[in-house]
């Protein structure tokens, strides 16, 4: 599954390949199979926890975070914007992205079983299990004008292209659409109109690509950017803009790019100061603030947004986080 090279480093000493390189690539598995892949694949120690499942009572009537770690196989539960931990999602392998619908259910993406899982919001119990056979999944996004998931796959079967799977209404089998210039998709969101933004490594070289899938259409377009990214980390529409995440040693960025046909250009640009390593991030517009996963610090944070700065709070105790979204009460 996706790690960063500093998150692997913090989290144990017996990790090799540490150093200057950012986006780290899954790691090998019994039920992974195909060539090595480059960009230094390494595993962390795991140590899942297999306690059953569990949410406090008055969970389901407030605001909760949804923290995967795919290191200890769980996702954590915290209150929003109180930040207390008020659950723990246990069972998975290796938890990585997660989204959420307009209900509030929350998808959990588990990259090694090729997976996504849904939770009623505060439920402790699986409503509902999509698998995308064959594919090493990242990422999720739910279509609110459709109500449609898509999942980024950073690799195909036998370690081929990554692509994107769409299960239409979230049910079924998903159609699966690659871009030739994304050798791996990461992360992706839709925007209010059902336009898909991924992001991904740039096929051919080590570079960061952004591409958007119209909605209707099944043929990406590729969008170039006036900012120099070299990691691909989260994607997330905060309602009028695009906003990107370079992820790396830290402090990490999140930029805001304005988009218009195959040209984005940058709004804003957020130094997350004390965050590394920042995968799948969440805006919360109403109080001008994101909050970011700190893969290799094992913490989360909320920094003042687009302001930047230092982290106005810090959630703590995690292992190895990789995303965050928000749910709310509906």
């Amino acid at each position: 599954m996706p790690y960063q090279a500093t998150s692997i480093c913090a989290a144990a000493a017996i990790l090799a390949g540490c150093g200057a390189l950012s986006q780290v690539s899954p790691s090998e598995s019994p039920e992974q199979s195909g060539p090595p892949l480059t960009n230094a694949r390494v595993a962390p120690a795991r140590h899942h926890d297999d306690r059953p499942s569990w949410i406090a009572a008055d969970a389901k009537g407030m605001s909760l975070l949804y923290i995967t770690d795919a290191n200890n196989g769980t996702v954590s539960v915290f209150s929003y914007p109180k930040g207390e931990l008020k659950g723990t999602l246990t069972g998975f392998k290796e938890p990585y992205g997660d989204c959420t619908n307009k209900a509030g259910a929350v998808w959990i993406v588990d990259d090694e079983t090729a997976t996504i899982t849904q939770y009623a919001h505060g439920g402790t119990s699986p409503i509902a299990t999509l698998s995308d056979s064959g594919e090493y999944p990242a990422g999720c996004s739910v279509d609110p004008s459709s109500g449609d998931l898509a999942v980024t796959n950073y690799e195909g079967p036998g370690g081929g292209q990554g692509s994107v799977s769409i299960f239409k209404k979230a049910k079924g089998e998903p159609v699966v659409y690659t871009d030739s210039s994304i050798s791996r998709a990461w992360f992706c969101s839709y925007d209010d109109s059902g336009n898909l933004f991924v992001d991904g490594d740039k096929n051919g070289t080590s570079g960061f690509q952004l591409a958007e899938l119209p909605a209707g259409s099944g043929t990406f377009t590729n969008i170039s950017i006036d900012q120099s990214i070299t990691v691909a980390g989260g994607v997330q529409w905060d309602g009028k803009y695009v906003a990107v995440a370079e992820e790396n040693e830290g402090p990490d960025s999140v930029y805001q790019f304005s988009i218009s046909g195959s040209t984005a250009t940058e709004v804003t640009s957020s130094s997350l100061t004390g965050s590394k390593n920042v995968h799948q991030f969440w805006i919360d517009p109403a109080r001008k603030r994101v909050i970011a996963p700190s893969a290799s610090l094992g913490s989360a944070g909320y920094w003042k947004f687009p302001a930047g700065g230092d982290a106005t709070k810090t959630l703590s105790g995690l292992d190895i986080p990789e995303a965050v979204v928000l749910s709310s009460p509906r």
